[in-house]
């Protein structure tokens, strides 16, 4: 199995195997360190298992792990030093145990976003491990479409299905495949399934700026039974729009529920760049004597995307965040949704006013 891990040999893979074989389960790091050869097991081979995940029984999560390293191997070259010197025979079994014994003081870390935790994986074993980059944003794609790739035989009808039937599928491009200038083939994943869309000349040209590796898009096309592939579901596609797009151009709600205890101005300066968008937005006001609701004025509509809402449920001042959107019948022009113009009710500008009173 560690054979199979990218960057760790077969020396250091029978290294690890014979000092596990021998003194049993390694107890933290800085034990791995300490009883396999560090001319087998040096940096790079660390941190290969540790974004593979064979480490996870040593730490709590792999971000320690990763700050732990350094400590860890620090070390473990002192305990090989020592035994190189003879220490370990001039002062006897005691001299072993505490070298041994000795802990790692670096401080657990917070664990890793899921994105970064699953790149590790797929760097180093070549596919997804313990999850799917796309469960990070499931809440957001099952708002927008409403079937998900493991499914999307459901939308075949019996009639008509030589055609194709058309759909929407959001998923993961994880390659592109390009077939001269006549056709493109695309593997679209997501946390339930994969599924394979081709791309004609025209509709690849159109599309194929939004087509990179890595990229989270919705595309939009014709599903049918793959023939030629034991009987699976494919896709032609026909348009495609990557998911800050569609955010924008299908939000219908931003809802923030904030405590204004931790300050506003830092939230403000997150929020002042992202209003060219159409997206209303709701806040929820917390102070130390009032709660309520607060409806912003028309010119703070929001265009809402990945990084943006990532940056907002990390400010502190947010204690909730949630963004709805209406799902779309077609991907095409014609299915941006309109937003009439917001008016504050005058219950809502006493609160505001109260609230702005209150600092």
């Amino acid at each position: 199995g560690l054979g199979a891990i990218r960057g760790v040999g077969q020396g250091a893979a029978e290294a690890i195997i014979a000092a596990r074989t021998d003194g049993g389960d390694f107890r933290d790091l800085a034990d791995l360190c300490r009883r396999v050869d560090s001319s087998k097991l040096n940096k790079r081979v660390l941190e290969t298992l540790i974004l593979a995940g064979a480490c996870d029984e040593l730490a709590d999560n792999r971000a320690t792990l990763t700050a732990q390293l350094p400590e860890a191997m620090r070390l473990a070259e002192q305990d090989h030093a020592n035994r190189a010197a003879g220490q370990h025979d001039m002062f006897g079994m005691a001299a072993g145990v505490t070298s041994a014994a000795t802990p790692l003081n670096t401080p657990p870390q917070p664990d890793w976003p899921l994105r970064k935790r699953l790149a590790g994986e797929r760097e180093t074993l070549g596919w997804y491990l313990s999850g799917h980059p796309t469960q990070e944003h499931r809440a957001l794609l099952e708002q927008l479409v409403a079937t998900p790739i493991g499914r999307a035989d459901s939308l075949l009808r019996s009639a008509g299905e030589g055609r194709g039937t058309p759909g929407i599928l959001a998923g993961l491009v994880t390659d592109v495949r390009r077939r001269g200038d006549a056709m493109a083939f695309v593997p679209l994943e997501d946390w339930s399934g994969r599924i394979e869309v081709s791309f004609f000349r025209e509709t690849w040209m159109e599309n194929a700026p939004r087509l990179s590796r890595d990229r989270i898009v919705l595309i939009e096309g014709l599903i049918s039974t793959d023939h030629f592939n034991g009987g699976g579901v494919q896709m032609r596609g026909r348009t495609v729009l990557d998911l800050d797009e569609a955010l924008n151009r299908y939000a219908q709600r931003l809802h923030l529920s904030i405590d204004s205890r931790y300050g506003l101005d830092t939230l403000l300066a997150e929020l002042k760049p992202a209003r060219t968008g159409h997206c209303p937005l709701r806040l929820r006001l917390r102070t130390a004597t009032a709660e309520g609701e607060v409806v912003p004025s028309a010119d703070w509509c929001i265009r809402p995307t990945l990084d943006l809402l990532d940056r907002l449920r990390a400010h502190p001042a947010v204690l909730d965040l949630s963004l709805e959107l209406q799902r779309p019948v077609s991907l095409g022009a014609s299915d941006v949704p309109r937003v009439s113009n917001i008016r504050r009710t005058e219950s809502e500008d006493e609160l505001a006013l109260r609230y702005a009173a209150e600092g």
